[in-house]
């Protein structure tokens, strides 16, 4: 859950768009939201509950906050046994 004192405007405003990489979400209001063309809905690779609607003024892309921001963290590969690299 959110906190009580999270301020959903601020933390968008920090973020960064997936679409364009432009710096600045905001939350949407229902007009906006009901003209955005479906090509602009952002299907998330992951669902986080709970979440925000979050809009791009850049580019117009709609999603779920942080759903549509988040990326997966990438795990340290190890060396496979008896592979040897060539000096």
């Amino acid at each position: 859950m959110f906190t009580e004192d999270f301020n959903p405007v601020q933390r968008l405003a920090i973020e960064t768009c997936p679409r364009c990489h432009a710096v600045g979400l905001a939350v949407p209001d229902a007009e906006t939201y009901a003209n955005t063309p479906e090509a602009d809905h952002h299907v998330e690779k992951m669902t986080i509950c709970p979440s925000i609607v979050a809009w791009c003024p850049a580019c117009g892309l709609v999603g779920d906050w942080p759903g549509m921001c988040w990326k997966p963290e990438e795990k340290p590969k190890r060396k496979r046994k008896g592979y040897s690299e060539i000096a």
